[in-house]
């Protein structure tokens, strides 16, 4: 059995001002995988690693994707073992990065009415829409009610909770 693991996540938010990619995977008619997604601006780079236990070696090595238009797309000949992807944002078109979030990864002792806040290294760019269905929080398999916020000068989003975190649990933002 193949295992395909994708990865629909941006490490750590890079190329915020790039339009986040859609990502798809379907089997072709030569018993391949084609591995395509948006990405308009080429501000995304193709990762892979063989499992995802800490230290994860995340590899761009011989990835390398065709493009028309705005859709790029890899194929991917199955190896008989599993193997992980991501997209991570290259910064190209903005070069802007997360200096930081509160509450920190891992901080224990959240409030549970306590809001997250992700600062910027620079602003986001115009165009940058920050709604919830890209900013959210989940606990388990239940995404959080919550109210997404950009500051003035775009350099920091912050989520706003319509209801209590529940107690003592991991929330994840994405």
């Amino acid at each position: 059995m193949v295992g395909l693991g994708l990865l629909g996540w941006l490490t750590p938010l890079e190329g915020v001002g790039a339009v986040a990619p859609t990502i798809t995977a379907r089997w072709t008619a030569e018993n391949r995988i084609a591995l395509s997604w948006t990405d308009p601006e080429g501000a995304f780079t193709l990762e892979q690693a063989d499992s995802l236990n800490p230290p994860v070696a995340w590899q761009s090595g011989g990835l390398s994707p065709t493009g028309v238009g705005g859709q790029r797309t890899v194929l991917l000949s199955p190896a008989g073992q599993h193997r992980f992807y991501r997209l991570r944002g290259s910064g190209s078109s903005s070069g802007t990065r997360v200096l930081s979030t509160s509450p920190e990864d891992g901080e224990t002792g959240v409030a549970v009415t306590r809001e997250t806040i992700v600062r910027f290294s620079s602003p986001l760019g115009a165009g940058s829409v920050l709604t919830v269905e890209r900013f959210y929080a989940t606990f388990g398999e239940r995404r959080l009610l919550g109210r997404a916020e950009l500051s003035s000068d775009r350099l920091t989003a912050t989520l706003f909770y319509l209801e209590n975190l529940p107690a003592g649990a991991r929330v994840q933002v994405t």
